[in-house]
């Protein structure tokens, strides 16, 4: 997929305010994530093909 740089420059410019307070509470939903939540094992993922 390509975007033009105007389409990132738009969003970048518009979201610049609110970007601390969109991590912040990205941040503040993963430390709640217990320990063993907060991986991904990938043996326990298949392909739809039911192998792997």
């Amino acid at each position: 997929m390509r975007i033009d740089h105007t389409v990132l420059h738009f969003w970048e410019k518009k979201l610049a305010p609110y970007m601390e307070k969109i991590v912040n509470a990205i941040l503040k939903e993963l430390h709640r994530l217990e320990y063993l939540e907060s991986f991904v094992d990938s043996t326990t993922f298949t392909n739809k093909k039911g192998i792997g």
